[in-house]
């Protein structure tokens, strides 16, 4: 028998036959909060594949996304199931991948083996998202103990056609990890990783590399091309990072002083994020409102988002 043969082989006894997990009184699913990377295919390169024929394509087909993004209902995640089972066993490392994220994410602590099992399968065959997933599993300790370590190189390796991956180490280097209050917070090595990130094309990496060349602590930056980078990213049309620059220029303005010269920038971007729907700019406008004296504490706050 090849190798092939017996790589074909294993996984059909690795893999359940079906997605045999139980469902609440809905006939849903239970996920947990949702980590890593789902494998994305090309509509157009989609229709040319028979691999994408029978209970896959449809669902492609209506969202024009990994239809695990969106998949609840037990019937259906089964029937996707079936032929994410079938692409695996024929070798596709996309399809590896998937079963891997989806064995990391169900609420079921046997499944999490699986994923392990899959995802190293995919990135033996050059899968960078399923590298990805590994650091995530061993970043989260998710079937595994955490081990930050074994989840940096792994995000490492991923780097290199992963952006998500520099985003996720750069976010490590920053602010560290809850349960690992050992690790070493490196600022330098966070903006190395954003930089790649941003380089990349992740506008989240740009976002954080701007705030911290904010920071005080961090002479050698620029703040002035911070600003106007965040200016950038705020006018971004319906996107979560349009919100979180809009409401990190709001907050800069707010704090500048200067006898409030900054305080018609302060206004702009607070109106400005209030538009985008931010919560915590809607909260400043209506304590504005209020004398002095009776305004919460919302106004010494500041918000910054972390995308996971």
């Amino acid at each position: 028998m090849t190798v092939i043969g017996n790589v074909a082989t294993f996984l059909d006894y690795l893999l359940p036959k079906t997605f045999d997990l139980p469902c609440n009184q809905e006939d849903k699913v239970d996920f947990a909060s949702k980590i890593g990377l789902l494998s994305i295919r090309e509509l157009n390169t989609a229709m040319k594949d028979p691999l994408f024929s029978g209970a896959r394509w449809p669902f492609q087909q209506a969202a024009e996304t990994n239809p695990l993004h969106h998949l609840w209902d037990w019937s259906d995640l089964n029937q996707h199931y079936i032929t994410l089972r079938a692409e695996a066993i024929e070798g596709c490392d996309e399809a590896l991948n998937d079963l891997g994220w989806l064995w990391l994410n169900v609420q079921d602590e046997n499944s999490r083996e699986l994923a392990a099992r899959t995802l190293r399968l995919a990135s033996n065959k050059g899968n960078s998202n399923a590298l990805y997933n590994l650091a995530e599993q061993y970043y989260s300790g998710r079937g595994v103990p955490v081990n930050l370590p074994r989840a940096v190189e792994l995000y490492e390796q991923a780097s290199i056609d992963t952006k998500e991956a520099s985003l996720k180490l750069g976010m490590l280097y920053e602010f560290g990890h809850e349960d690992r209050p050992d690790f070493e917070v490196d600022l330098g090595k966070a903006k190395k990783w954003y930089r790649q990130a941003s380089v990349d094309g992740c506008c989240w990496g740009s976002y954080h590399m701007s705030c911290l060349a904010l920071q005080e602590s961090l002479p050698e930056d620029n703040p002035g091309n911070a600003l106007y980078e965040l200016q950038n990213l705020a006018m971004l049309t319906s996107s979560s990072v349009a919100i979180s620059a809009s409401e990190q220029l709001m907050h800069y303005f707010l704090h500048a002083g200067f006898a409030g010269d900054y305080e018609p920038l302060y206004i702009f971007w607070r109106d400005y994020a209030v538009e985008k729907g931010s919560y915590w700019a809607n909260e400043l406008k209506r304590q504005d409102s209020i004398p002095l004296g009776r305004r919460t504490a919302a106004t010494k706050c500041k918000l910054r988002v972390v995308p996971l």
